[in-house]
């Protein structure tokens, strides 16, 4: 019987201990995010994803646009002109791919596609410079240390399409481009650039019109580049 009764007890007592747990809780937290794909200890190392001229000019020229997400417009009450808003919009959650709406908007070809149809999705490089920068934190890095600028050896394939699918084919593109231009391909850029009026309207010179046309003018070292390519006779190099 005192066998029996040792053995009940000391059941009971491996029950209570073995069984206590912590309350499920009925909303888990989000994971810890996972390791950044390039740990940052130097803003002005080369891998790593700058904002302001990086991701900037790509949510500029194709989201923060009249009638969408500009700071006039505000659809659905977001803005995308800055970094500031750009984060408040809550579209952006750095280290998190799949909880970024903004990302998957722009990857996606259904109907929540961004930019919405008839005007082009970004580039595959454009969306992945965005990728990349949420995976780093979606931070706003600043470098004081000036870039190299190559205005020697200027090629449309390295310089020269770069700075127009970057700052401006989110207006000119798609079914209905802005002013009835298009400047998706060499064909049309270079017979822009032959028209004589690429470079008024890239430095802002007086009497042409300013592009582009919401936004900040070019860095100087594009304007340059953009300058010596027509110089040049707009070679497709």
């Amino acid at each position: 019987m005192l066998k029996t009764f040792i053995i009940l007890s000391l059941t009971s007592i491996l029950f209570f201990f073995g069984c206590r747990h912590d309350p499920i809780d009925p909303d888990p937290p989000d994971p810890m995010p996972p390791k950044d794909t390039v740990h940052v200890s130097d803003p002005c190392a080369s891998n790593v994803i700058h904002y302001q001229t990086d991701i900037r000019p790509i949510l500029f020229n194709n989201c923060a646009v009249s009638g969408c997400h500009d700071k006039e417009t505000a659809q659905n009450g977001i803005i995308l002109n800055d970094f500031e808003n750009t984060l408040a919009s809550g579209g952006i959650v750095p280290f998190y791919l799949d909880s970024s709406s903004i990302y998957q908007r722009i990857r996606s070809t259904g109907p929540i596609k961004m930019p919405p149809d008839p005007r082009s999705s970004l580039e595959p490089e454009q969306i992945n410079l965005i990728k990349n920068w949420i995976l780093q934190g979606a931070e706003d890095y600043l470098c004081d240390t000036i870039p190299f600028c190559d205005t020697l050896d200027v090629s449309y394939v390295q310089h020269i399409f770069p700075i127009f699918a970057r700052s401006c084919r989110g207006c000119h593109s798609g079914t209905n481009p802005a002013a009835g231009v298009s400047l998706t391909n060499y064909d049309e850029i270079s017979l822009i650039g032959q028209s004589g009026r690429l470079v008024g309207v890239v430095a802002w010179w007086f009497g042409f019109a300013k592009m582009p046309p919401n936004g900040n003018k070019l860095p100087e070292c594009e304007i340059e580049q953009i300058r010596r390519w027509v110089a040049a006779g707009v070679p497709d190099n």
